[in-house]
Parts: C-alpha cells; sequence; structure tokens
C-alpha cells in the first residue's frame, strides 16, 4: 500500500487535468470544423446544381435551339459536335425519321430544324409542309447532298427558310443557321446558282410560250377575259360599248391566232398560257 502511494504521488495532478482539457478542446475543434466543412461542401453542391438548372434554363428559352434530323449518325454527331462548341446555339435533339421529327417538336421549344431532304418514314419534304402548317414560327434550314431544281423548288414552296448542301463547312453553317434565326433567308453558293438558273429557265420558257402565239390586240383580251367569265355576245358588246358584229370579228380573230376550235377552248388555252393575268 505504502509502495503504491509513493508512485501516486510521483504524479502531477494539474498536467493530468491540462493534458484531459486539451484533449477534448482538440476534439471538440475537430468535430466542429468536420461538420462546418461538411455544411460547406452541401451548400456548395446545392449552389452548382442550381447553377447549371439555371444555365440550362437560360439555354433553352434564350439561346437559339437547334434540332438535327437525318438518318445518318456519324453526320448528326459531325454537326452536333460543331454546335456544342457555341455560345449562343443549342442542340435540344436530334431526330432519325420524319415522324420522330413531329414528336420531337411537341416536347421541345424549337427554333431551326436542320433538316435533311430525304427521311425514312416521311420525307423532310412532307415534313417541312407540316411543320410550316402546324408551327409556322419554326424555321426550316434544308440539308441535302442533291442539288437539283426540283429538291430546292419543292422544299422551299413549301416553307423552308434556307438550303445548303452537305459539303458546307463549318463557318457557312454557322452563318446559315444565325441568318435564318434573324429572320432571313440563306442559301449556298451552288444553290444559289441553281435557283438562279431553274428563273432563268422559266422566263425563257414563258418566252417561248408567248412567242408561240400572235399578240393580242387590249381589244381582244378584254374579249377573252370577258369570254372566260361566261358573258355571252350581246353582254360582252354592252359592257364594252361595241356592236354584236365587232365582238363576233374579235372572237374569230382570237379563234384563228390561239387555234381554238370554241369558246372553251379558247379559255382553255388563255389559262394554261397565263393570258387572262
Amino acid at each position: 500500500m505504502s509502495n503504491y502511494l509513493s508512485v501516486l504521488s510521483t504524479f502531477d495532478i494539474t498536467k493530468v487535468r491540462t493534458f484531459r482539457i486539451s484533449n477534448i478542446i482538440v476534439n471538440t475543434d475537430f468535430y466542429f470544423w468536420g461538420f462546418t466543412r461538411s455544411f460547406i461542401d452541401k451548400i456548395t453542391v446545392t449552389l452548382y446544381r442550381q447553377i447549371s438548372t439555371i444555365r440550362f434554363i437560360i439555354k433553352y428559352i434564350y439561346m437559339i435551339n437547334i434540332l438535327i434530323a437525318d438518318d445518318h449518325t456519324m453526320f448528326v454527331d459531325g454537326i452536333e459536335s460543331i454546335l456544342d462548341v457555341e455560345s449562343d446555339l443549342f442542340v435540344v435533339g436530334r431526330s432519325y425519321d420524319g415522324p420522330s421529327v413531329m414528336d420531337l417538336v411537341k416536347k421541345h421549344k424549337v427554333d431551326i430544324i436542320l433538316l435533311d431532304v430525304n427521311l425514312p418514314g416521311m420525307s423532310g419534304i412532307e415534313v417541312c409542309k407540316e411543320l410550316n402548317a402546324q408551327y409556322p414560327d419554326i424555321k426550316v434550314l434544308a440539308i441535302s447532298m442533291f442539288n437539283e431544281e426540283s429538291f430546292v423548288s419543292e422544299i422551299l414552296n413549301n416553307g423552308a427558310k434556307g438550303y445548303i448542301l452537305k459539303n458546307t463547312g463549318r463557318e457557312e453553317l454557322l452563318i446559315a443557321i444565325r441568318t435564318i434565326a434573324s429572320g432571313e433567308s440563306y442559301f449556298s453558293k451552288d444553290v444559289t446558282e441553281t435557283i438562279m438558273k431553274g428563273l432563268m429557265n422559266q422566263r425563257k420558257a414563258s418566252s417561248k410560250s408567248s412567242a408561240f402565239f400572235p399578240k393580242l390586240s387590249r381589244r381582244e383580251k378584254e374579249v377573252l377575259k370577258l369570254i372566260a367569265q361566261e358573258f355571252t355576245t350581246q353582254e360582252i358588246a354592252d359592257s364594252l360599248y361595241i356592236s354584236l358584229k365587232t365582238v363576233e370579228s374579235h372572237r374569230s380573230s382570237l379563234l384563228s391566232k390561239l387555234n381554238a376550235r370554241n369558246s372553251v377552248g379558247l379559255v382553255r388555252i388563255a389559262m394554261e398560257n397565263s393570258l387572262l393575268e
């Protein structure tokens, strides 16, 4: 017992207490900062998620939202990689056939569709026609390997705002998208030449058609229009303040010049050749 007391007397009780107290302080400090760090991490993660959500909303509402419609996956991947690095462009989806284009525009806010002319299930021309009827605010930029006047004119007549070829470069693609987004039309150089050639051919055909017929006098044109409106000889005479004989003279002249057999033939030929405009 005396040995135990002698050993115990060698300990400094103040140091023991100090050690324990400091130990408690150290442990308390560890738990406090651990809790604080965990709390800050949670706030950081929450803010990051909210910022990401806000950024997505801003993209979805204020950027140019684009849908890519083409049945070649590699081509779509290439287009999307070009658009993804542009700060004002946002790809909302991709479609590989005509019917899915119509489904996607119901689910997403779409500003521009990069539309292949040849799509399975429903051609690009048919899709463009439906979009123009149901969603007139959506702008269509046709993309195709074909530069034939028939393809170009048909899809433009059905509401497309632009037409570029698939060999178009990155810069021209971006210019085309932004031009159409601003409300203007865009055609690649080759397509523009095709359109101009088509217009020139139409003019040539029109001039040939006009040259085929002898020139009609002003009075003959007036008589022809009234015949097309089913006026009788007497009604034509009364309307133009001319005699019945004069009306018959003009009618005979029209039959001869237009190579028609009767009034029905006159009207048919006049309509086919835009002589009533």
